[in-house]
């Protein structure tokens, strides 16, 4: 049986590492925290930054200073590259700036995240054409309206035709847009194409279209008017079966 000192050593012992590891552990818990703080301050650091990149990048291209709006814009792309709306407005900087082609993929870029936006689409277009290469952008248009096979994207092809002189082929997609989603806004455009190219009788029918799917548009029987025609009730027909 161990001695009366002996057990005092012992409890000692037991105590002073119990201590120990107790004093240990408290190290290790205060440098945990210490720094988990020190990330959480750095990630607070780091999204000040970009949210400031974003905000500064906004009032410089409200300014007209372009130069200064592309590098905020991007400074926040390199941490946040996917964020599409930040690419268009890089491309706008860019376009502001004279720099075309950077324009061009930077809208590249945020219509590839975002297909279906048309504003996307239209400052692709746009500054593909005013880099001199318009027939790559009627291409580009011309793709998105076939593969999508949507009335908008059609009348998108159409009014590019339109700005670069091509009245045959404007006609053609305002035509598509009508029929791919027959309503009488469809229609009414399609009319104000074929009335700008001289073509009153073609106008009359696409109008006669509209009317039959708005009887009160005001907008179409002004036009009916002005091509001589009468909007009176039996002015409206249906347009032709697909």
């Amino acid at each position: 049986m161990p001695c009366i000192l002996d057990m005092v050593d012992l409890l000692n012992t037991t105590r002073a590492r119990t201590t120990t590891v107790v004093l240990l552990g408290s190290i290790l818990g205060v440098g945990a925290a210490a720094s988990l703080a020190g990330c959480v301050s750095r990630e607070v650091s780091r999204e000040q930054t970009l949210v400031s990149a974003r905000t500064d990048g906004d009032t410089y291209l409200r300014n007209g200073e372009y130069n200064l709006a592309a590098g905020a814009y991007e400074l926040y792309l390199e941490e946040r590259p996917a964020r599409r709306e930040v690419m268009y407005d890089l491309g706008r900087a860019y376009e502001g700036m004279g720099e075309l082609s950077a324009a061009r993929e930077a809208y590249m870029i945020a219509y590839e995240l975002d297909p279906f936006k048309a504003e996307y689409i239209d400052a692709m277009a746009r500054a593909t054409a005013a880099n001199g290469e318009i027939g790559q952008a009627f291409d580009l248009l011309e793709t998105i309206a076939y593969e999508d096979d949507r009335s908008d994207a059609y009348a998108r092809l159409g009014r590019f035709l339109v700005e670069f002189g091509f009245p045959d082929e404007a006609v053609l997609a305002f035509e598509t847009a009508a029929e791919v989603d027959p309503s009488a806004s469809s229609y009414l455009e399609y009319a104000e194409v074929l009335a700008g190219y001289k073509d009153p009788s073609g106008a009359l029918k696409a109008l006669s279209h509209a009317l039959w799917f708005d009887r009160e548009s005001a907008k179409a029987k002004a036009m009916v008017r002005r091509l001589g025609g009468v909007p009176g009730p039996t002015f409206a027909t249906p347009p032709p079966a697909p």
